[in-house]
Formats: C-alpha cells, sequence, structure tokens
C-alpha cells in the first residue's frame, strides 16, 4: 500500500474510490501483509508462496536477503544468512538506536 512519508507508518494514499493505492510487490505468486505495532514500535511481516513453479522457496528467501543487504545492517549487528543467526558484537548505545524505539515497550513485550 502506498503511503505519505514512511513506508510502514505513513497515512495511507486512496484513490478516488477511497480503496488504497497498491504497489505491486517485486515477486510473482506471493502474497504478503504487514503491519506495524505502534505500541512496541516493531514491523511484523508474513508471506506465502502460492505457487513454487512461478516463485520457488529459495528465489522469495534470496529476494528476503537482497533487500534486508540493501537496507543494511548496524555495524553492532553480525548475521549469517546460511546459518540463519545473528550475532550482537557489542551492545548498541542509545544513539545507535532509531528514534522511534521506546525501550520501556520492548522491555514489556519480552517480560510477557
Amino acid at each position: 500500500i502506498k503511503r505519505e512519508g514512511n513506508p510502514s507508518t505513513g497515512k495511507k494514499i486512496l484513490d478516488a474510490n477511497g480503496e488504497p493505492v497498491r504497489i505491486p510487490g517485486k515477486l510473482k505468486a506471493v502474497k504478503g501483509i504487514g503491519w506495524y505495532i505502534d505500541e512496541y514500535g516493531i514491523a511484523q511481516i508474513s508471506y506465502n508462496l502460492t505457487n513454487i513453479s512461478i516463485t520457488s522457496m529459495h528465489e522469495a528467501f534470496d529476494a528476503t536477503c537482497k533487500a534486508a543487504d540493501e537496507r543494511g545492517l548496524p555495524e553492532w549487528l553480525e548475521v549469517d544468512v546460511k546459518k540463519l543467526t545473528g550475532i550482537f558484537k557489542n551492545r548498541p548505545e542509545r544513539d545507535d538506536l532509531p528514534s522511534t524505539i521506546n525501550e520501556s515497550l520492548v522491555v514489556e513485550l519480552y517480560s510477557k
């Protein structure tokens, strides 16, 4: 869905009929959904492969990895995509984190 400003949290842009303007996806035969949880300052995504002869699991995984690489990682985080693991190389300072993170909500989320 096309949004004003921030692509995750910005106001939805609507067409003449009041319906959200949709942006075509990068992968064919893949249905996905994503949502932003304001209370915790995080996003959750999920996608389903509806025809693996059009887009295979490996193609979808590789495209996901490529998009993550293009977005970049902070220097305090290391990811091994072959092992599907992530390592905090050191504890980030508050200034290293996005301003949208509310630490008290993160603690609350993981305390449940």
